[in-house]
């Protein structure tokens, strides 16, 4: 039986997105550059993944409210990519 797909996030999507651009052919990371972009707008300091689970209430309220304007940014272009990136790969 097949297993619901599961929403993990645009920040951990895009990094596994990169990650296997990078395993199946390091130019496939230029073709589609949204991915990275979007990373890189990603300030340094902001708790992602388990360093989430040391921070502060406030902390993790005030972080939230920066990554959702940059995810807002860059969603829409992250998912136009999304489905090059699967049209690409169909055809190979």
């Amino acid at each position: 039986m097949r297993q619901p797909a599961r929403y993990i996030g645009l920040t951990h999507g895009s990094k596994r997105v990169v990650n296997l651009l990078m395993y199946l052919d390091a130019d496939l990371t230029k073709a589609f550059p949204a991915f990275r972009q979007f990373l890189e707008c990603i300030p340094a300091e902001l708790p992602l993944g388990e360093a989430r689970l040391f921070c502060t209430e406030q902390l993790l309220l005030e972080s939230d409210a920066q990554l959702t304007q940059i995810e807002a940014k860059f969603r829409p272009l992250v998912l136009r990519e999304c489905r090059a990136v699967i049209k690409a790969l169909a055809g190979s």
